[in-house]
C-alpha cells in the first residue's frame, strides 16, 4: 500500500458518509472495460457507494452514465500535454474531498491517479488489470528501461490491484504488477437484463433461411483473436452442416487478410465478416451458438453476454473463459489454435440441438449464480474499504 497518504481517519468517516469513489477511464470509445465501469458504477451506488465515473466527454460512456444517473467527471482523452491538467483535476478534488478513492481502469490512468494521491498527500489509488499482457510487458530498449523503472514506482504505491480472473492476476504476480498481498481477484459482472429481440431481422438483414443454424462470435479482427482459427474450423464444419453460417462481429486489421482466407476456403456464403455492431442483442437472439476463438482472453464479458441469452458456448480452455464455462455442462472448452477441435464442438452442437438448448439454459443458471454485477461490486466495494479503513 501507499506510504504517501494516511488512512482514512476516524473523523473523515464521521455521520456515516458514504465512500467516495472516482472511476476512470481515458477512452472514448465504448468497449469491454468501458462496459465494466459503468456496470460496477451502478453496483456500486445500489450498495450505498457514492460512486462517479471520470471519463472523456463526449463519449458513449459518459452519455450512458448520464442517462443512468451516475455523475460524470469531464476528463481529457488521453494525450501527453493534458497530464498536468489530468492531474491537477484529480489533485484538487482530492483535497477537497470530494473522493476518497480513485479506482483507475489501464496502466495510464492509474499513473495520473498515483500521482494526484501523491501530491495531495490524501486518498487511495486502486487499479483493475484488464489483461494478461498488457503492452507495456513487451518493451524493450531504453523504452523498456523506462517503463520498468516507472511501474515499479507504481506499484510500491498501489493501495490494491484488482484482477478479472486468475490468469490476469498470476501474471501480476509473475511481473511483480504490485504486493502479492495487494492483489485481488475479483471476476467480471454484467448486469442481468432480458432480451426482447427474437433475431428476425438478423436472418432478413443477410438474407438467410430460418432454418439456417447461426454461429455467432463477437471478436475484434485482430491477430490476438485469432479469428483465423475460427474461419479454418468452418471450412470442416460446412462438410457437415453445409447450411451453417457463422456472422463475426467486429472490426480490425485483420479484415482483409480474412476475407481473402474465406474466399480461398469457398465460405462467402457460410462466413460473414459484419463489422462492429451495435445490436448485439438481436445478433445473439438469432444465435444458436457462440463461439469466441482468442487463444489467451483475460476474461470474455462476451461469453457472459452469451450466456445471458441463453446460448452454448465454445471456447478455448485458456484466460478467463476456463474460469467461466463449465464443460460440459454450459458449453466445451477446446485446446487454443485447435481448428479440428473447434469444428467437432461446432458440429456437436448444431447436430444435437437439444443438447445445445440445455448448455444454454445451464449457462443462464451459472450466470446468475456467479457473473452477476450486484455480486462483482460487493467484492470490489471489500477491497475500496480493506485498502481505505
Amino acid at each position: 500500500m501507499s506510504t504517501l497518504s494516511p488512512t482514512i481517519s476516524t473523523q473523515e468517516r464521521a455521520a456515516d458518509k458514504p465512500l467516495r469513489v472516482l472511476l476512470i477511464v481515458d477512452a472514448d470509445t465504448f468497449a469491454g472495460t468501458e462496459r465494466h465501469v459503468l456496470d460496477l458504477a451502478l453496483g456500486l451506488k445500489g450498495l450505498g457507494v457514492d460512486a462517479h465515473i471520470g471519463c472523456p466527454v463526449p463519449s458513449p460512456l459518459a452519455e450512458l452514465a448520464k442517462q443512468s444517473r451516475v455523475e460524470v467527471l469531464e476528463l481529457p482523452k488521453h494525450a501527453a500535454p493534458l497530464i498536468p491538467l489530468t492531474v491537477f483535476g484529480l489533485f484538487r478534488r482530492l483535497r477537497n474531498r470530494t473522493y476518497d478513492l480513485i479506482h483507475a481502469h489501464n496502466g495510464r490512468t492509474t499513473f495520473l491517479a498515483l500521482l494526484a494521491v501523491a501530491i495531495a498527500g490524501r486518498g487511495k489509488c486502486v487499479t483493475t488489470q484488464h489483461f494478461i499482457s498488457p503492452s507495456r510487458a513487451t518493451r524493450i530498449g531504453f523504452r523498456g528501461m523506462c517503463s520498468n523503472t516507472l511501474h515499479r514506482w507504481m506499484a510500491g504505491r498501489i493501495g490494491a490491484l484488482i484482477a478479472i480472473s486468475t490468469s490476469v492476476a498470476d501474471a501480476a504476480r509473475r511481473r511483480g504488477d504490485a504486493d502479492p498481498a495487494a492483489i485481488h481477484t475479483v471476476l467480471n459482472g454484467m448486469r442481468l437484463a432480458a432480451n426482447e429481440e427474437n433475431g428476425t431481422a438478423v436472418y432478413d438483414e443477410f438474407d438467410l433461411d430460418t432454418s439456417a443454424p447461426l454461429i455467432l462470435s463477437l471478436a475484434r479482427l485482430e491477430p490476438e483473436k485469432d479469428v483465423a482459427t475460427l474461419v479454418e474450423a468452418m471450412a470442416k464444419v460446412v462438410k457437415t452442416c453445409p447450411d451453417a453460417v457463422c456472422l463475426v462481429a467486429g472490426a480490425g486489421s485483420q479484415r482483409e487478410a480474412l476475407q481473402e482466407q474465406i474466399e480461398t476456403l469457398g465460405l462467402e456464403k457460410n462466413v460473414r465478416l459484419i463489422g462492429f455492431r451495435n445490436d448485439t442483442e438481436s445478433l445473439l437472439a438469432a444465435a444458436k451458438l457462440f463461439v469466441l476463438p482468442s487463444p489467451d482472453e483475460p476474461f470474455g464479458l462476451a461469453v457472459l453476454e452469451a450466456m445471458m441469452a441463453r446460448l452454448p458456448v465454445v471456447a478455448t480452455r485458456s484466460g478467463g473463459p476456463a474460469e467461466i464455462v463449465s464443460a460440459p455442462d454450459t458449453g466445451d472448452l477446446i485446446p487454443p489454435r485447435d481448428p479440428h477441435a473447434m469444428a467437432d464442438s461446432i458440429t456437436r452442437y448444431l447436430q444435437n440441438p437439444e443438447s445445445a438448448v440445455e448448455a444454454g439454459e445451464a449457462g443462464y443458471r451459472r450466470l446468475q449464480q456467479n457473473f452477476s454485477a450486484e455480486r462483482m461490486a460487493r467484492e470490489i466495494s471489500d477491497v475500496y474499504r480493506q485498502v481505505c479503513y
